[in-house]
């Protein structure tokens, strides 16, 4: 294996390592700052235990030498030819975009169109598509706008359902300018959140870490994912047949023909 071939698999098994941040519970990162303001005072909850071993190897693989001298070169390389690793992140991102399963089901509760189900959204249709979105459903969405005060360059959407949820969508772009999403943060429907921020409910930081579990989204699918949780205060789980557990509603999401709601203990 030649040297540039070593240092591109550094940087692929690296940029594999840090992808799986986006699965890390917020409530890790909130802990990790309470200890740096207050020391170690503050004991772990035995849940995040195994989730902060894995921040500490994500780390020590960036610091190692060998992801070191590669991310070196790729800079010196980066200001020869344009930025080539930028170009490569945003193809393993489409790359990881998994197909979308098309339901079969024609039930008004059921059935999700074919245009709905695809993730081709464009950045230069999203204004578009916002306004078509509201004029269909009940729930709303509105491009996020940071005020003087907030430093946020992200193309941010904001999504709303009357007394139940306000959600943040980052979008990034692939090559093509398709939209994806990079995370979603949930909070309560009078809540004053943003784009960056964890809500003060366990139940609002519960549906931001599930939803980053779903894996790679685009607009359209992330809409469809958050519009299921409606009704998420009222409706029963299908097996259990009770609307709360533990505390915490069906939060958990799987696709089958539909959004289908769990709970985390079912």
């Amino acid at each position: 294996m030649s040297v540039v071939d070593s240092q591109l698999q550094a940087l692929k098994e690296c940029y594999s390592r840090v992808q799986t941040l986006r699965s890390l519970p917020q409530s890790l990162l909130t802990m990790l700052k309470q200890r740096e303001q207050r020391g170690t005072t503050i004991p772990w909850l035995p849940s995040l235990s195994v989730k902060y071993e894995e921040l500490k190897g994500i780390e020590e693989t960036i610091k190692s030498e060998r992801v070191q001298e590669a991310l070196r070169a790729a800079e010196v390389s980066g200001k020869a030819d344009g930025n080539v690793g930028l170009n490569i992140r945003r193809k393993q991102r489409r790359q990881a975009l998994p197909e979308t399963p098309k339901p079969d089901g024609e039930s008004e509760g059921q059935r999700e169109t074919q245009e709905e189900e695809e993730d081709g959204l464009k950045a230069d249709e999203l204004v578009d598509y916002v306004r078509g979105f509201n004029k269909e459903h009940a729930y709303r969405l509105h491009i996020w706008r940071p005020t003087r005060s907030e430093d946020w360059e992200r193309t941010v959407v904001r999504f709303w359902i009357k007394d139940v949820v306000t959600a943040y969508v980052t979008l990034g772009e692939a090559d093509d300018r398709r939209l994806v999403v990079e995370t979603i943060v949930c909070f309560g429907p009078r809540e004053r959140g943003t784009p960056y921020g964890e809500s003060e409910y366990q139940v609002y930081r519960a549906m931001s870490e599930e939803l980053a579990g779903l894996g790679a989204l685009g607009l359209r699918r992330a809409t469809s994912v958050l519009g299921s949780y409606a009704t998420m205060f009222v409706s029963a789980e299908c097996r259990c047949k009770r609307v709360i557990d533990g505390g915490i509603p069906a939060i958990c999401r799987s696709w089958d023909r539909k959004w289908q709601a769990r709970h985390k203990t079912c």
